[in-house]
């Protein structure tokens, strides 16, 4: 990677513009002006971890779709019950994913989108899911430990 960095500012040097290499290179231009002046290397920008907001709520997410597909609607209006301040499209994206999931882990069979939602389940039904799978977890831990 340290190969292409050089790349980089060479085409810089030679008279690139940073919008010609952010294009070359598929980065932005404020990346381009970065990598010429060797503030950012490419080898640390790709391996950045990305956070969502909805990482604190994807266990509830993920207990109302253990046993069929429910509407990312109905998930969004749980979600802000629970005080999710985030908007609904990255809540469609990530049902949307975990649906996908479960249909290609065989958790239920995959449907049309006619029949592809039901009702979302009570949240006493959701906090219960999420304590057991975290029962399930802690004893898969102890058992590995042994």
């Amino acid at each position: 990677m340290c190969k292409q960095n050089e790349q980089i500012r060479q085409d810089w040097l030679d008279g690139m513009s940073y919008k010609a290499i952010a294009d070359k290179y598929q980065v932005d231009q404020r990346t381009a002006k970065r990598y010429v002046q060797g503030n950012l290397p490419l080898e640390d920008l790709e391996h950045r971890p990305y956070t969502s907001i909805l990482d604190d709520f994807e266990p509830l997410i993920r207990a109302a779709l253990h046993e069929h597909p429910v509407s990312a609607k109905a998930i969004y209006r749980m979600l802000r019950a629970e005080g999710f301040q985030g908007g609904y499209t990255i809540v469609v994206r990530r049902v949307g994913q975990i649906i996908e999931e479960n249909e290609l882990n065989g958790k239920y069979p995959q449907t049309t989108s006619r029949t592809r939602t039901r009702t979302l389940p009570t949240k006493e039904t959701l906090l219960h899911r999420i304590r057991e799978e975290e029962r399930h977890a802690a004893s898969r831990t102890r058992k590995r430990k042994q």
